[in-house]
């Protein structure tokens, strides 16, 4: 057994697989019943952050290759900065409302987007009154999309996931609501991200509880939440990209400021 030739007595393990191909399990299986094998053989303890040594598996097709190393070869700094960060994010949401199957891809990828960032949370906000229909459509993407991704992360992710929670609420209310609060808005009418506006960002960053983030839909957010908002970015000066990429790319401007300023 190879892992009794580099595993030391006490030496806590982890094992990390990866496979290409079609197969009938999957690289978190062959991890749980790797490491129970060999915990049941060595009796080392398990450290899947930190381990002393890693057992690292390629599965290629019908053919698979073994490795082990120091856990110092493959190390990474722990950093909970992002996660800290991206807790105070409130997204605010226009709804995207069209055909039923439009609205509820639309709403299966905004869901998966604000998941996959672990959001504070991810509030739905018309503007005016809605097709029951389309909105519940949108709204059934929404938690689907959600949905999917958790069950992704609470599989793969060593550490706790958070399910991100949504609401639903009128945008004009919720800004009087919220009223004081910082506002950051995503429009064709904002300023780039350039070293001035990445340091507004970091400060409001620095100071706040909460952001709330507002990103339009097929129109753009409202003029008098404009005038509330405390800062206005224009993320992509020349281009209009769809509505699902509003998430994505607001999140990584602001990540990027924080930590290149």
């Amino acid at each position: 057994m190879v892992a009794e030739e580099t595993i030391k007595s006490g030496e806590s393990f982890a094992v990390r697989t990866t496979r290409r191909g079609k197969h009938d399990f999957t690289s978190i299986d062959v991890n749980v019943i790797v490491g129970a094998k060999i915990k049941e053989k060595l009796e080392n303890p398990v450290n899947l952050d930190y381990p002393d040594k890693v057992v690292w598996i390629e599965i290629f097709n019908d053919k698979a290759y073994i490795s082990i190393t120091q856990e110092q070869a493959i190390k990474k700094p722990k950093d909970t900065r992002t996660l800290k960060i991206l807790q105070k994010l409130s997204i605010i949401q226009m709804p995207y409302l069209e055909d039923l199957e439009g609205a509820y891809r639309m709403g299966v990828r905004i869901g998966r987007a604000a998941q996959a960032f672990e959001v504070g949370e991810l509030v739905i906000a018309p503007t005016e009154l809605c097709k029951a229909e389309e909105f519940e459509s949108f709204l059934k993407g929404i938690l689907e999309g959600r949905n999917s991704r958790y069950r992704i992360q609470k599989k793969n992710y060593p550490r706790k996931v958070k399910l991100v929670p949504i609401k639903i609420y009128d945008l004009f209310q919720l800004a009087r609501s919220r009223f004081g609060e910082v506002f950051v808005t995503t429009s064709a009418r904002g300023k780039p991200i350039d070293q001035e506006t990445c340091k507004q960002i970091k400060e409001i960053i620095d100071s706040e509880k909460r952001i709330n983030v507002f990103i339009g839909s097929r129109e753009g957010i409202p003029t008098g939440i404009m005038r509330w908002s405390k800062l206005i970015v224009n993320l992509c000066p020349g281009i209009t990209f769809a509505t699902e990429h509003g998430i994505p790319a607001i999140i990584t401007a602001i990540l990027t400021c924080c930590f290149a300023t």
